[in-house]
Order: C-alpha cells, then sequence, then structure tokens
C-alpha cells in the first residue's frame, strides 16, 4: 500500500489507541504483550506551548509517539489487521476468476 509522503504522519497521528489494542490481540500477542504496550500509552497527558503560554495539559488518546521505534511496528500490525479481510476477499475474488477462465 503506497501512501502519500505528506499523509503518512497524519495517519500516523490519528490511530486511536483502542484500535491499537484491538489489533495487537487480533495478531495474537501475548497478553503480557498487550497490557506492558498500552501501559506506555495509559495516562499520556501533554501541554502544549503557545508563544510563551504554556496552555493546559490534557490526555492523548489517539496517535503513537512520534520518533519511537516502537511506532512504525504497531501501525504496521493495525494496517496488517484492518485490511485483512479486505486482502482475503480480493484472493477469492482472483481464485473464482481464474477457476472460471480455466
Amino acid at each position: 500500500m503506497q501512501v502519500p509522503c505528506g499523509s503518512r504522519e497524519k495517519v500516523f497521528n490519528r490511530v486511536p489507541m483502542k484500535v491499537v489494542e484491538w489489533a495487537m490481540r487480533k495478531k495474537g500477542l501475548p497478553e503480557t504483550m498487550v497490557k506492558a504496550m498500552m501501559g506506555l500509552y495509559d495516562g499520556t497527558k501533554i501541554r502544549v506551548r503557545v508563544g510563551t503560554e504554556l496552555l493546559e495539559e490534557f490526555y492523548v488518546k489517539v496517535g503513537v509517539y512520534q520518533g519511537s521505534l516502537l511506532s512504525p511496528l504497531l501501525f504496521m500490525i493495525v494496517v496488517d489487521e484492518t485490511t485483512a479481510d479486505a486482502r482475503e476477499s480480493l484472493l477469492k475474488e482472483i481464485y473464482m476468476q481464474m477457476t472460471w477462465f480455466c
């Protein structure tokens, strides 16, 4: 799957953590690993600086950490699991077309 360069970062930042958790479980990762990964993100708060003003902190519920070595892996797990049914259906369709021509 090709994603335009400027769009990758935007997509990466919009994956809800509940989807990441679901995808890891669906992929069959051990529960201890799922809990450990989610523990890295649970309760994450950030503050934004606008000029010299530091705004009130708030919880982050979407997106993976930018620059983390785990982020691309987590994103690939999500993409793999969310597209699994579509890929399987496509393969069945191709197979049906091939057997129809034979």
